[in-house]
């Protein structure tokens, strides 16, 4: 197949067609670039030909503005200071396409995931959306064309304040990139000028914008030549797909036989993209007869005669060595990579319009763990970090030597994909997309209003007083909550502190998911890479951590806060061993509880000072009037943590719904559980403590098991006026004073099930349990006690 060189010198039709589209400033180029004059080549030669491939621009960026109308300019007056309804309105110029789910929907989720209220139109609803009271503080056009009634949408959005962010996944608003697209090629003749119309459109879209967001680092700098203000916002997996892979858990293992290669085309763009790997792909097979080829999507196979020729089947007992399949719905699709052994993701290498190509095809082939050879383009080589995570290749010869080099060493490159699968999930999920769009709007809003960016980065080198050493957290759960109320006492008493996560997040990531589950807290952030620095004083939050510090050349005091028996968390093995040894390490220890205290010693000899449980009495209460007790069974149902004994309290409620049909039982504490044959209602998981609150002043009878230490919930459910059924272990007498409203279970699903209908047959009991259980929560120490019992047992004070 012939193909025209990304490096062929333009036409002169090309360069006219740049001198017609308004694009380009021969007069400021040649000021701007002066070496052009010595190349002797016209201006806008030099530029199609070397100027883009040289990162220059076409227009000065005043000028760029200019063109727009002085729209976005003028905006850059506005402040904030407006009332609004929603934070954010997506607006799919697409009306729904493929890019609909990475550039809308996921995005979009992310946002709300991190409490952004959202609302997501098509372009085709805009009338409609045109007659309703909407007042958001940004509203994101993706793909749109700045033609009525989207301009006129944008006027109106834009005379009450609102940022417009316009978002475009493809380099289509350059026409001088169009001899660079090989679908062009491919429309007729009016589908042409339709196509010549919207780039336009998008262009002036982009000039009309306050804002721009894209996928690549690539197109990023391509709009931000247009003088407009541009950030990436990547494309996403879904959470749904996340978990569907995760749940599939498939294993690939050593190299299968018949070997599948995969390409994913998709519809009928690509034909110039596969000629990149055909030659390479065609001498593998002829060398290895194994090989099988799976292609699918819309895809023309008659310019490779030799693979159009192994569709068929020549001789009996043959089988096709290569697979057609049509387009398949997007989950469908990248389900299907499961039956790939490699995946290819070939680009035009320097063609500026594949250079701007998101990078879906690695990540979504990585989700499948399979190993994935790309062609080495900015975006490809970037994502797979430069080779780490996929194979990169430029010439035919990389092409073939690469899957050589996979074919013959499958092992090694499954342990890549194993990588590159763990990599992904994060990098590419809908939470690291949208908290991108975050940072984004933040930092566009900090400069519209004349405000410098709080850079956490600009305090990395900051030495604080005492540093902390901690796992990452995903949620707001009960340790980083007491670990982060100590912090906060330490800050009250004059000390400055860093925590070091465990994290591949970016510490203003970090930052916000604190604010936003703990509230403000004045510290540093930064993830911990093997090495720490302090003032004083070193604290160690889990035995991971523990065994980490001990690596270092630490010459300061170091302490150990304990809030669980960490050992029981696994079972006996070499974890559970590590953990409890980490107890005898060169560490004081403070205990968070007396229990805890009391098997160190027990188990270990080990002496450790204990603070006591305290209790955030401005929040869990008895609410007065009380509210109709309509939960009779609240479980705390936590099956990601083996230490909440799920599995056995499940056997406990299945019992008891038998026994009692009609009882009310209901779930918190994630967000979905599988059907375990009776009816249960699911609450989620919980954010907000005062809805939490709420949630246990509806309850009879709360059910949390704790065996590694007694949980918080527990104190908090008989603040609220529950009745609590925890497990009996070793010095449970310890936890809630003794067991006069407590109702401890011996550990088997039948006592579980009779403490629960005891319990829910007598409500005379139920209110003496009720009552005994709350003065014993007044008599304990207010949460803003725990920093400073801390501040003193650390020896601070």
């Amino acid at each position: 197949m012939t193909q025209r060189s990304h490096f062929a010198r333009p036409s002169a039709e090309e360069i006219a067609a740049l001198r017609a589209s308004g694009t380009f400033d021969e007069a400021w180029y040649l000021r701007e670039y002066p070496d052009v004059a010595r190349t002797g080549l016209d201006a806008a030669e030099h530029y199609l030909w070397l100027g883009r491939r040289l990162g220059r621009a076409a227009l000065a960026p005043a000028h760029s503005r200019a063109v727009a109308g002085g729209h976005a300019a003028a905006s850059r007056a506005r402040t904030l200071d407006y009332e609004t309804n929603i934070d954010a309105l997506f607006v799919d110029g697409t009306n729904g396409t493929s890019s609909t789910p990475y550039r809308v929907f996921r995005i979009a989720a992310g946002l709300e995931q991190e409490g952004w209220k959202v609302h997501c139109a098509k372009g085709e609803d805009l009338l409609t959306l045109m007659q309703e009271d909407i007042r958001p503080r940004f509203a994101i056009f993706h793909r749109a064309p700045f033609w009525p009634p989207f301009s006129d949408f944008v006027e109106r959005l834009r005379s009450q304040g609102t940022i417009i962010v316009y978002d475009i996944d493809d380099l289509v608003f350059d026409e001088s990139v169009i001899p660079f697209i090989d679908g062009y090629r491919l429309l007729p003749e009016d589908a042409k000028q339709g196509f010549l119309a919207g780039l336009r459109a998008y262009r002036s879209f982009i000039l009309n914008a306050d804002m721009c967001t894209s996928t690549t680092g690539f197109l990023v700098d391509e709009i931000a030549k247009l003088g407009v203000p541009t950030f990436r916002v990547r494309n996403a997996i879904s959470v749904a797909n996340i978990e569907t892979f995760e749940q599939i858990d498939y294993s690939r293992k050593g190299r299968p036989t018949p070997f599948v290669v995969g390409y994913y085309s998709g519809t009928k763009t690509h034909q110039a993209d596969f000629a990149v790997v055909a030659p390479a792909l065609i001498q593998f097979m002829q060398e290895n007869p194994d090989v099988v080829f799976r292609i699918v999507g819309d895809f023309d196979l008659n310019d490779w005669p030799e693979l159009a020729y192994w569709q068929h089947i020549h001789r009996p007992g043959d089988m096709p060595r290569v697979v057609r399949v049509g387009l398949m719905p997007h989950d469908a699709m990248i389900r299907d990579q499961f039956s790939c052994d490699i995946i290819l993701a070939p680009l035009e290498v320097g063609n500026p319009f594949c250079e701007a190509k998101s990078e879906l095809k690695f990540f979504e082939a990585s989700l499948a763990k399979a190993p994935v050879i790309a062609s080495a383009t900015r975006t490809f080589s970037e994502a797979c970090e430069h080779g780490r995570l996929a194979s990169l290749a430029v010439t035919t010869e990389d092409w073939l030597g690469h899957l050589n080099e996979i074919y013959q060493n499958y092992s090694v490159a499954l342990n890549r994909a194993a990588m590159a699968y763990d990599y992904v999930r994060y990098k590419y999920s809908q939470k690291f997309a949208a908290n991108e769009a975050l940072d984004a709007y933040e930092e566009f809003s900090n400069r519209l209003n004349g405000n410098a960016m709080q850079s956490i980065e600009s305090d990395k080198d900051r030495v604080a007083d005492i540093a902390v050493i901690l796992p990452d957290l995903s949620g707001p759960s009960g340790g980083h909550r007491k670990i982060f109320t100590v912090c906060k006492a330490l800050v009250e008493a004059g000390f400055s502190v860093r925590l070091y996560f465990y994290s591949v997040r970016s510490p203003k990531v970090i930052k916000r998911d604190i604010e936003k589950y703990f509230g403000s807290l004045d510290v540093f952030v930064s993830c911990f890479t093997g090495e720490i620095q302090s003032k004083k004083l070193a604290i160690c939050t889990q035995w991971k951590t523990a065994y980490d510090f001990r690596k270092l050349d630490y010459p300061l005091k170091r302490l150990y806060f304990v809030q669980d028996f960490e050992p029981m968390f696994h079972g006996v093995g070499s974890d559970y061993m590590r953990a409890l040894v980490s107890y005898r390490l060169d560490f004081e220890i403070i205990c968070y509880g007396n229990w805890v205290a009391a098997q160190l010693s027990d188990q270990l000899g080990v002496s450790a000072t204990a603070i006591p449980f305290t209790m955030d009495h401005e929040t869990y209460f008895p609410p007065v009037p009380q509210p109709e007790r309509d939960i009779d069974i609240l479980f705390f149902a936590r099956p990601s943590q083996d230490r909440r004994c799920f599995d056995l309290i499940i056997e406990g409620l299945i019992a008891l719904k038998q026994s009692r049909p009609n009882v009310r039982i209901a779930f918190f504490g994630e967000d979905e559980y599988p059907d375990y044959g009776f009816e249960f209602t699911n609450l989620g998981s919980f954010s907000d403590i005062r809805e939490l609150a709420k949630l246990y002043a509806r309850t009879k009878v709360g059910i949390c098991y704790s065996p590694t230490n007694p949980s918080q919930l527990g104190y908090e459910m008989l603040a609220c006026g529950a009745c609590l059924i925890d497990v009996r272990v070793k010095f449970s007498e310890l936890n809630f004073g003794g067991e006069e409203f407590v109702r401890y279970c011996d550990g088997t699903p039948e006592d579980m099930r009779d403490a629960c209908e005891a319990l829910l047959s007598d409500p005379q009991e139920r209110e003496r349990r009720q009552a005994l259980g709350y003065e014993y929560i007044k008599s304990m120490p207010a949460d803003e006690e725990l920093g400073r019992a801390f501040i003193k047992a650390a020896g601070l004070a």
